[in-house]
Formats: C-alpha cells, structure tokens, sequence
C-alpha cells in the first residue's frame, strides 16, 4: 500500500521567528496539521474561529508574541486533542469562556499572559487535570482565587502574578505544590494569610500584595517545607517577630526577602540564633522594616 512521504510534514507547520505581518492563507494549509506554531512575528489579524474550523485536531496551537486580537474563541475550548495552547503577549482580549478547560483532557500548558484578557478566572480549567503549566500573569484577571483550582496537583508552574486578583489565597492550594517549581502570586491585591505550604514551590512568590500573617508553623518549629529555595515575600503587611524558624520549616531555603513589611522587635537571641538562621541562606533581604536591638 502505498503511503505518502510527506504526511507527517503536513502534521506539523512551523513559521515562528519570521517578520509575518499577516497569517499565511488557510486554504493552501492542510486540515490534518496537528502542530502549528507562528510565534515571533508581527502578524497583526483577528483570533477568530478560522483556525478551530481549519485544524479541527490541533495538539498544539502556539501564536505567542504577535499581535493577534479579538475575543478570546470560544472554539478554542472545543479541541479535546489540544496538548499545549500558547497565546501569549498578543492583544487577545476576553472574559474566559467560565467553561474553558473542561472539554480539554488532554491540556498540559496553557499560556495566556500579557493579554488583556480581563474577566474572572474560569472554573472549568479544574477539569484540565493534566495540566502541568498554567501561566496568566498580566491578564487583567480580576475578582477571588478560585478554590477548585487547588484539584490541579500536577501543575509545575503556575503563574498569575500582575493581575487584580483579590481576597485570601484558598486553603486548598496548601496541596497543590508536591511537584511545583514556580508558584507567583505577586502583584495582586491578596490578602489574609500566607498559606501553609506543606511540600513548598522551589520558587514561591508572593510580593507585592498585603497578605498580614504568616503561618504559625513558621514562627514555631513546625514540619519541613520540602524544596523550597526562593521565597519572596516582600512589599506586603506581614507583621511580628523576626521568622527565625524558616530555617527549619524551609530547609532548603537559599533565598528570603521580607523587605518592606512591617516586622518588627530584636532580632533573634541568643547570638548563636541568627547565625543557625544564615547556615544555608545565601540571600537575606529584610530592609524596611521596624527592627530594633
């Protein structure tokens, strides 16, 4: 039986890195293509239904840094083969379909930063289970941090830093973290406590909101926070002593800034206290604050 050489090759159209100012026809494009990336350009059109309608069984559909705009495609949410959907720094506005996500099984990145997308984060990316990155930073996301999305325990990184997301982080995401490399929530409007993170982000990020407490687990001696290496929890309200227990808590703690809080009383004694606390620190940034002794 015969079979043609140049299946596969239509399975996948790659123009990323080109100066495309508009998107290649369609029509000359194979409907079988299952990847199709033309990220990099200056491709300047409308994100609408043509490319659901053309490549009904994309696995991945990458268009990042153009200047794609439009409502989000409703469409977009349909394609169940869809493995990775990176839309990134376009002008792709929204809200988010609330159903986005749960026709999608087989998702594992989903990338829609630097959009202004706007709208509340939709509840139906909790069906997404596979996925393992989820960036949304600089989306003009608004409204509270849905619980449900602490069900994704395989996410690797989540990014939703740069929005104007608000209320307390969910209790839920304490579970989320056993495998995550980046968790950043900087940027919003949180506030309440910082989670007690069980497993720990080797980077958690949690600048710039105005979360007032941190776990009692911290302040005390607490149970090992896995592999977290980078905390920042900087430019927040977070008040009390000095907290000389992340040392055992966070026992992989390289990086900690706490500057621009409102910490305050002697730092810890007796002398030998602090010097256990710098034992496997590299980085101690705690300026602006109100110590004192």
């Amino acid at each position: 039986m015969f079979r043609d050489p140049c299946r596969n090759l239509r399975q996948r159209v790659y123009f990323h890195n080109n100066n495309l100012s508009s998107l290649p026809p369609l029509s000359g494009t194979p409907s079988n293509v299952r990847f199709f990336g033309i990220s990099n350009n200056s491709i300047e059109a409308p994100l609408d239904d043509a490319l659901c309608n053309h490549f009904p069984k994309l696995e991945a559909l990458i268009i990042s840094k153009n200047k794609f705009y439009g409502a989000f495609p409703e469409c977009l949410g349909n394609i169940g083969t869809l493995v990775q959907l990176i839309l990134s720094e376009n002008n792709i506005t929204g809200p988010l379909p609330p159903s986005f996500g749960e026709n999608l099984p087989n998702m594992t990145q989903f990338k829609a930063s630097s959009n202004p997308i706007g709208g509340i984060l939709p509840d139906g990316l909790t069906k997404a289970t596979g996925l393992s990155t989820l960036q949304l930073s600089n989306a003009s996301f608004v409204g509270t941090m849905p619980s449900s999305y602490g069900k994704l325990a395989g996410l690797t990184t989540f990014d939703f830093s740069n929005n104007i997301l608000s209320g307390t982080i969910p209790q839920s995401f304490e579970r989320m973290l056993g495998l995550m490399l980046t968790f950043d929530g900087s940027f919003n409007q949180l506030t309440g406590a910082v989670p007690n993170f069980t497993t720990g982000a080797f980077h958690l990020s949690l600048k710039g909101n105005n979360l007032q407490t941190l776990p009692e687990e911290w302040r005390t001696n607490g149970t090992s926070s896995g592999f977290t290496n980078i905390m920042e929890l900087s430019n927040n309200s977070l008040s009390g002593l000095f907290p000389y227990n992340l040392n055992r808590t966070c026992k992989f703690l390289r990086y900690l800034d706490i500057a621009y809080n409102h910490f305050s009383g002697p730092l810890p004694s007796p002398p030998n206290a602090l010097d256990n606390f710098f034992a496997n620190l590299f980085v101690l940034n705690a300026s602006h604050n109100h110590f004192s002794g």
